[in-house]
């Protein structure tokens, strides 16, 4: 049952108009600036008094395309009560008050209160009596009285409360009108359970409602991660491409503590770099994949979810070390035409390293070779040239300096072996593909 909320705010009394309610969604807002602005602190309360605030859920993405694929394919249901027999497994003659009489909903034949209809892009409501109301004053009016297919389920997201799912419905709009927005009162059984909201649902459209905490089922999710896996190596122009898999599992442990049994559906995160694995979702919303999972009264369930991202990484091959390398040479994710460049590089990089390293030594010796002699010097200023000492210094500095010329030329080759082996090294990096 739908009503609307209408109030003439006009100076006139209203008698038998007829009345029209259309809705959309323009832009337009008001905004006080007069008033000066203050920052507020927030208000902190005590866990006491936390309650739940109701939740809007989105319409699974893949209905829309699901229902272009079929169209034509299958006869659209003629009434709610034959959808209801399908998700209740009912008899295909059953009447809609033996079916409600069997499931425990009471239900009854209603006549719409309006007729539906699009303006453009905007949905209305034509009321179908005469509106009779005093200026002023205010009205509930019906606009829907109709029969719709349904079925209860046990909602549970991590998000909302970590260890209870929502009591629930799955409702499917199988009335000619586009049901707007707003808040919804349910009843079980004849029994206030609780209120919800619901977002604007389109004749056709599903879309689920909770309205309350399901004390007899209890959700325990548990996450569990793996190290990345290397999944394969590519090499261009002096670039190493290493692909990693990344894996993570999450396990949702459901326990029925009630009399009845449950349809438990269970939202998980959707991340769209990362790609479901096991199980295969009833359906997805923008941002969560919807799991369900039947369990019998004082039963246990399991939904285990597995999901993998691919995850590349560059690196520059010339500022990779040796032993990084052969951890890639040894893995067994590696073509053998990749490993035989690596190792090439390998080689490479440790002649051009003892290359450098024997350069170094030599421009040691030089510095060592230099600072002895600066002390023999400062020595024979002190001593007697005619002296033996002196003498003996003076051939320490002759040998010295053939030692020296000989290190200065060594050191020139070396330089140029250093500099030949690293062009070598950067055109062999700059060719690989």
């Amino acid at each position: 049952q739908g009503f609307a909320i209408v109030e003439n705010t006009t100076d006139e009394d209203w008698k038998e108009v007829k009345l029209t309610l259309v809705s959309g969604r323009p832009i337009s807002f008001v905004m006080d600036l007069y008033q000066p602005l203050y920052v507020t602190r927030p208000e902190m309360r005590l866990r006491l008094y936390e309650s739940l605030t109701a939740k809007r859920y989105e319409e699974a993405m893949e209905l829309l395309e699901a229902e272009d694929a079929e169209s034509g394919a299958e006869e659209p249901m003629k009434d709610a009560g034959e959808m209801r027999r399908k998700l209740r497994g009912g008899a295909p003659g059953a009447p809609p008050a033996a079916e409600a009489a069997k499931s425990g909903f009471a239900a009854r034949e209603m006549a719409p209160a309006a007729a539906g209809g699009e303006v453009g892009e905007l949905f209305r409501y034509a009321i179908e009596a005469p509106v009779t109301l005093p200026r002023q004053k205010s009205a509930l009016l019906p606009i829907v009285g109709a029969e719709i297919a349904g079925e209860k389920v046990s909602i549970y997201d991590e998000r909302v409360h970590g260890k209870h799912p929502l009591n629930g419905l799955k409702l499917k709009n199988t009335t000619a009108l586009h049901l707007m927005q707003g808040p919804i009162t349910v009843f079980d059984e004849g029994t206030y359970a609780g209120d919800a909201l619901i977002d604007d649902l389109e004749p056709g459209g599903e879309r689920l409602v909770s309205y309350a905490l399901d004390l007899d089922v209890e959700v325990e999710p548990v996450a569990k991660s793996m190290p990345a896996q290397l999944v394969s190596v590519r090499l261009f122009k002096g670039t190493l491409i290493s692909t990693n898999r990344l894996l993570r599992e999450k396990a949702y442990g459901i326990r029925n503590r009630g009399t009845k049994a449950k349809r438990v559906l269970v939202e998980h995160p959707f991340e769209a770099d990362w790609k479901l694995l096991r199980p295969e979702a009833a359906e997805r919303t923008r941002d969560a994949y919807r799991f369900a999972a039947d369990v019998k009264p004082g039963e246990r369930g399991l939904i285990e979810v597995a999901e993998e991202r691919q995850l590349a990484q560059q690196i520059a091959l010339s500022n990779l070390r040796e032993d990084a390398i052969e951890v890639y040479i040894r893995a067994p994710q590696v073509s053998d035409k990749v490993r035989e460049a690596l190792v090439k590089i390998v080689e490479m990089k440790q002649a051009l390293s003892q290359t450098g390293a024997e350069l170094q030594r030599n421009i040691q010796q030089v510095a060592e070779i230099s600072q002895d002699q600066k002390r023999i010097r400062e020595n024979m200023d002190r001593l007697d040239r005619t002296s033996q000492i002196y003498q003996r210094y003076v051939k320490s500095l002759t040998e010295q300096e053939d030692r020296l010329a000989a290190i200065q030329t060594k050191i020139a080759e070396l330089r140029d072996e250093e500099s030949k082996q690293r062009k070598a090294l950067d055109d062999y990096l700059a060719g690989l593909e």
